[in-house]
């Protein structure tokens, strides 16, 4: 989970639910990469909070 302020930055990113943990730190650092258009309210931005994504990890053998 995490917001998205003003300027369409990640903060506040947090692991809600994990299947493995090793892979935590990964997510998290993933999270804080992201950028989004802002959320705007009669043009403009704010801060939009608690959204969620899913980040899902695959291994090549």
């Amino acid at each position: 989970m995490f917001d998205i302020d003003k300027t369409g930055h990640t903060v506040n990113c947090q692991v809600v639910s994990s299947t493995n943990p090793e892979f935590n730190a990964s997510a998290l650092d993933h999270c804080r990469r992201q950028r989004y258009a802002p959320a705007t309210v009669k043009g403009v931005p704010v801060v939009e909070h608690h959204h969620q994504t899913t980040v899902n990890f695959s291994l090549d053998n």
